[in-house]
């Protein structure tokens, strides 16, 4: 789903040895989704989402 969203939405991945940008964005746990908006984070879903949630959250500010 990264690899789809990524084509059209600039979606970037952090690797577990970027510690000072996943606490920058409050990444506790993995995997951590946060959208951004003009720059700036909208929200930050906690604990493991479903496929379908994540696309609901990504058509919310995307579409």
């Amino acid at each position: 789903m990264a690899t789809q969203a990524a084509a059209t939405d600039g979606v970037a991945s952090l690797g577990g040895d970027d510690l000072e940008t996943a606490i920058e964005f409050g990444a506790g746990s993995t995997p951590t989704f946060v959208p951004f908006v003009d720059g700036q984070p909208v929200e930050r879903p906690r604990g493991g989402q479903n496929e379908q949630t994540l696309r609901d959250l990504i058509a919310r500010y995307y579409d």
